[in-house]
């Protein structure tokens, strides 16, 4: 019986979680940076328990208490950016990542969310520290939380504007007939997890991807290893897809068990009528309604 892949239900990562969510804890980290080293070393404004009985930088037991505090406040930013980078590399290992105003918008978000959180909870709520200490700490402290809002405010707008602009290139791309698009990406919001598109025209792109992978698989049959994985072409009904499903002969004999199923990478279109009837963590088999 053949064996197929082990089935891992999750669902496909879509471009918000793809990039917002790296890009979110990047931007976190960023701000505990420019925080540390600017307010915290240069400016010396304040540390991170000056404000407390225990962190009174008058004496030198409270300096040693804040160096101890700052520390481990930099060792968490720092792990804030591993975290980031080691996420935002594990998503665009498996599909192209486009680092681009929508990117900027969700890495200024997150430096904005740093900002607000910071000024609410250690600020306000536990009262550790504060912006400038001494005169004017509340102006300061209101200040620095409405530059906070400020920043998420502009990452907000960052993200709209690179969507209308990615919808817009879209349309174009696929009006000047491009073949350079890395995805589907002639029509508007196709970059959504589980796209259904219209039309026979569509469905005929799935065949002849899926001709394609027959032909390459007789191909090989005889010059591969059983457990060597063939790059097979993703069955989708993007004309312009790139993508590609690594599997054995043996698993992809299985997925295709029925000559109206299609192998297709996790996210890309599907065309209307068609229901995904199993998933796995990169790539989906679809399965077309039986005409009578």
């Amino acid at each position: 019986m053949p064996v197929q892949p082990k089935a891992k239900r999750v669902p496909g990562l879509d471009e918000r979680r793809s990039v917002g969510a790296p890009a979110i804890l990047l931007g976190l980290a960023l701000g505990g940076f420019v925080d540390g080293i600017v307010l915290h070393q240069i400016l010396q404004w304040h540390h991170m328990i000056s404000s407390t009985e225990k962190g009174t930088i008058d004496t030198v037991a409270g300096l040693e208490a804040n160096t101890f505090a700052d520390g481990l406040f930099h060792a968490t930013t720092w792990l804030l950016t591993v975290a980031g980078l080691w996420w935002l590399w594990k998503n665009a290992s498996r599909r192209r990542i486009a680092l681009d105003r929508r990117f900027l918008g969700w890495l200024i978000f997150g430096w904005g969310l740093f900002n607000v959180l910071d000024e609410a909870v250690f600020h306000a709520l536990l009262d550790l520290h504060h912006i400038r200490e001494g005169d004017n700490e509340l102006t300061y402290d209101l200040g620095f939380g409405a530059l906070g809002v400020a920043q998420l405010l502009v990452g907000w707008l960052f993200l709209r504007s690179g969507r209308k602009r990615f919808a817009k290139e879209s349309v174009l791309g696929r009006l000047s007939g491009s073949s350079r698009s890395p995805g589907f990406t002639g029509y508007p919001g196709v970059r959504n997890r589980g796209t259904i598109v219209r039309g026979e025209r569509l469905a005929e792109n799935e065949t002849l991807f899926r001709g394609a992978n027959e032909r390459l698989k007789q191909a090989v049959d005889d010059h591969v290893a059983e457990a060597q994985r063939v790059p097979f072409l993703c069955e989708c009904a993007d004309p312009f897809c790139r993508g590609r499903v690594d599997l054995t002969l043996e698993q992809y004999s299985a997925l295709h068990v029925r000559e109206n199923r299609f192998v297709i990478v996790a996210g890309h279109p599907r065309v209307e009528g068609e229901e995904v009837v199993e998933e796995y963590e990169d790539f989906h088999v679809v399965e077309k309604a039986e005409t009578l």
